[in-house]
């Protein structure tokens, strides 16, 4: 979903510049354009179906929705003075008021829906991709470096600082408002609130208030199918799909049967009596998708993956609600990084999210701008400040800073792709989930310890199954004799002897792969742009040239990967922007 909104100057001025803005908004020709007009704005959306729009007027103010929003009280009668907007849940949306007097505009709780701003004295400009913003007569956004360093150090955006001078990422847990004459301004509103209340209740009382919010979140989200794959967060939805909807509910996964992720999930599908059907990947398609991430997300978002696009490709057509395990690991399991986490210090959390972008010494050997051990200072601080921004627990901040950064910058961005073509339901977003998830204690995450105890106790028949963990150790939750010495075979075979890939991810996200190869040679022409900003020698020994092959370590196959993948992308970008 693509949406752009102008508010304050003349009417003329406004369509002016959205009538310039169908083309390159409508990244599909399948999609279809909308427009508004509400009080002092203007809207234009690229839908795959206007009827994901609603709107809602007063005589003096007008509300827009977009994406799946479920108001749980009435419209408030003062729209700007309710900032809070506690009265809107949902997975993925957009919430938009507009008065005579300025506007307001927020998203989900969790900040999945990606939302831009730029603002001046005269109007706000806002929109869920930043391709829009040069485009403006009155926007001159020229590269903003800590935007850049931001990206490079964690793979998302710090402190809402985009590559775009003056343009921001709306934070999550908040929403903006703007009024003639002001800057825009961001306020809390919705914002997750983690708690002790279960700190006391014993093991078995945690997992039957787990057990329940999983349960109702799957229940109010009646969904058309679901994406299932071979790993435990769509495996657990799965088994409270089974309790609702029955045999013969359709399931989908990506990628080909000789995959792990497919296989187990066709057998998941088997034991639950559904249908369920892969859907292989196109990888010729990759440079075009590539290019889509490129000029819209503008590196704001995880650029690791291009295989997701399939299936806006191969659903788009039916628009359906397809219910997913995404922020499953980022919810239930906030130490995936490291499942016996005992530190919980933001310079742990630092090496976890740095780990897959540049070590602070790399980036001051790869950057050619001034001063640029003070930028990286002070990128790094913002990100202290937004990790020791959360009031409560130590461990707790983990949890919280999880999901305002890497649910959001890689999670939330397959989710935001996703929606050109269906509409994506997060049970793992309810805000009962979450609401149970953040008053849990640290012992109930450790060694993944809640997630594998529900699916074991509630689903025995899927915890006997194979599981996918991106890895060749597949063994089930609850193994037989006979299954583990099965598996030491197979671990054995697939490890040394077999060179058949069989696991999805590293087959997706190999840069050796012709799909990449196709990004990286068209990457290859823009690198002289790019080196008027990164050091030429640092950039070749970090990202060899398209007709070298890659090589990285067994444990640093997607961190390496990651990073290399930032610079392709920001070889990309210089393509149009430098």
């Amino acid at each position: 979903m693509n949406i752009v909104g102008i508010v304050g100057l003349c009417p003329g001025l406004r369509q002016n510049y959205l009538s310039g803005l169908d083309s390159g908004i409508r990244i599909f020709d399948w999609l279809k354009i909308g427009r508004w007009e509400l009080p002092s704005s203007s809207i234009v959306c690229a839908l795959n179906s206007l009827e994901r729009v609603s709107v809602q007027r007063t005589q003096s103010a007008a509300c827009l929705c977009l994406g799946a929003v479920r108001q749980t009280k009435g419209l408030p009668d003062q729209f700007l003075s309710d900032l809070d907007r506690s009265d809107l849940d949902g997975d993925l949306h957009l919430t938009f008021t507009s008065g005579e007097d300025g506007c307001s505009v927020g998203t989900d709780p969790l900040g999945l829906f990606p939302l831009y701003y730029y603002s001046t004295a005269e109007f706000f400009l806002f929109s869920s991709s930043l391709w829009p913003f040069r485009r403006h007569p009155r926007v001159r956004a020229a590269l903003d470096v800590d935007g850049l360093i931001g990206i490079c150090l964690s793979q998302g955006i710090v402190g809402g600082r985009t590559l775009l001078q003056g343009v921001t990422r709306l934070s999550a847990g908040h929403r903006v408002a703007w009024r003639p004459g002001q800057l825009a301004t961001e306020h809390h509103a919705n914002r997750l609130r983690p708690t002790a209340d279960l700190f006391n209740a014993t093991f078995d009382e945690q997992i039957d208030v787990v057990d329940a919010a999983l349960r109702s979140a799957t229940a109010r989200r009646n969904g058309d199918l679901l994406l299932l794959s071979g790993g435990l967060d769509s495996r657990l939805v799965a088994g409270y799909l089974s309790a609702t909807h029955g045999p013969g509910f359709p399931a989908i996964s990506l990628g080909s049967p000789r995959h792990f992720d497919v296989k187990f999930a066709q057998q998941v599908a088997g034991r639950l009596a559904w249908h369920h059907r892969a859907v292989d990947i196109d990888v010729s398609s990759f440079l075009d998708h590539a290019m889509v991430e490129v000029r819209h997300e503008q590196l704001s978002a995880s650029f690791a993956d291009l295989s997701f696009w399939q299936l806006v490709v191969d659903l788009r057509q039916s628009d359906p609600a397809l219910i997913t395990g995404f922020c499953g690991n980022n919810v239930l399991e906030p130490f995936w990084d490291d499942p016996r986490r005992a530190d919980f210090s933001f310079a742990h959390a630092f090496q976890a999210c740095n780990s897959y972008g540049f070590r602070p010494d790399t980036l001051r050997r790869l950057l050619r701008v001034q001063d640029v051990d003070e930028n990286i200072s002070a990128v790094i601080e913002r990100l202290r400040e937004e990790y020791e921004s959360f009031d409560c627990e130590p461990f707790q901040r983990v949890l919280m800073f999880g999901l305002s950064h890497r649910a959001r910058f890689h999670i939330g961005a397959v989710v935001s792709r996703l929606a050109f073509g269906v509409r994506p339901l997060l049970p793992y977003a309810d805000q009962d989930l979450l609401k149970a998830a953040l008053a849990l204690p640290v012992t109930a995450f450790q060694a993944r310890r809640l997630q594998k105890t529900l699916l074991c106790r509630r689903f025995p028949d899927l915890a006997r199954l194979p599981l996918d963990t991106a890895t060749f150790f597949t063994r089930p939750l609850m193994p037989t004799f006979v299954d583990r010495v099965r598996h030491l075979s197979l671990l054995a075979y697939h490890g040394l002897i077999s060179r058949e890939e069989r696991r999805y991810y590293h087959s997706m996200f190999d840069l050796n792969g012709a799909g990449w190869r196709f990004v990286r040679a068209e990457a290859e022409k823009s690198r002289s742009k790019a080196e008027s900003i990164l050091d030429r020698d640092t950039l070749r020994r970090l990202l060899p040239p398209p007709d070298e092959e890659i090589r990285t370590g067994v444990t640093d196959f997607f961190k390496a990967g990651s990073r290399m993948k930032t610079l392709l992308a920001f070889m990309l970008w210089s393509s149009e922007h430098l």
